[in-house]
C-alpha cells in the first residue's frame, strides 16, 4: 500500500490493472479499473462490496470509478454484479462519478443511469477524470448540494 500526502492519498493495487484509492482523509473512493476480465471483475465487485458495507452511515458515499481505458466495457454479468452491491446499500447518500472513454458505449451508459437514478446517491458519466472529482468535491464542501 502506497500513501501520498496529496489529499492525504492512500493507495493499494487489489490486482494487475485494478486499484483503490482514498482522499481527503479516506471521504472519496476511487476505483482505477484498467483491465475488466472476470477474475479482475470479481475483485472489483469484492473490494466494492467491503467498501460500501464499512463506509460510516453519517458520511456521504463519495466515488469515482475510472474506467476510462480503449475498449472498455463492463459485461452482462459484472453490470449485474455490481448494480447488485450498491442496491445492497441504496441507503447511503452521497455521488458517484464514473470516467468513461467518450464514445456511444459511454452515451449509451449515460441514458442507462438516467432511466435508473437513485434518489439517495447521485451519479454521473465523465470523460475527464478531474471534473468527476471537481463534481465530488463540491459536496465535501456543502453536503446539500
Amino acid at each position: 500500500m502506497a500513501t501520498s500526502n496529496a489529499e492525504n492519498s492512500t493507495v493499494k493495487q487489489l490486482a494487475p490493472g485494478l486499484t483503490i484509492e482514498t482522499v481527503m482523509d479516506g471521504r472519496i473512493a476511487i476505483f482505477t479499473i484498467r483491465d475488466l476480465s472476470r477474475h479482475v471483475a470479481d475483485i472489483w465487485v469484492k473490494a466494492l462490496d467491503d467498501t460500501l458495507s464499512t463506509w460510516p452511515a453519517e458520511q456521504p458515499y463519495l466515488s469515482l470509478y475510472d474506467v476510462n481505458f480503449p475498449g472498455a466495457s463492463l459485461s452482462p454479468n459484472t453490470r449485474a454484479r455490481v448494480s447488485a452491491v450498491l442496491k445492497k446499500y441504496q441507503s447511503l447518500t452521497g455521488r458517484t462519478a464514473i470516467v468513461l472513454p467518450r464514445s456511444v458505449v459511454m452515451t449509451l451508459f449515460q441514458l442507462l443511469l438516467r432511466a435508473t437514478a437513485r434518489e439517495k446517491r447521485q451519479r454521473r458519466i465523465f470523460t475527464d477524470r478531474e471534473l468527476g472529482m471537481r463534481w465530488l468535491k463540491e459536496m465535501l464542501n456543502d453536503p446539500k448540494v
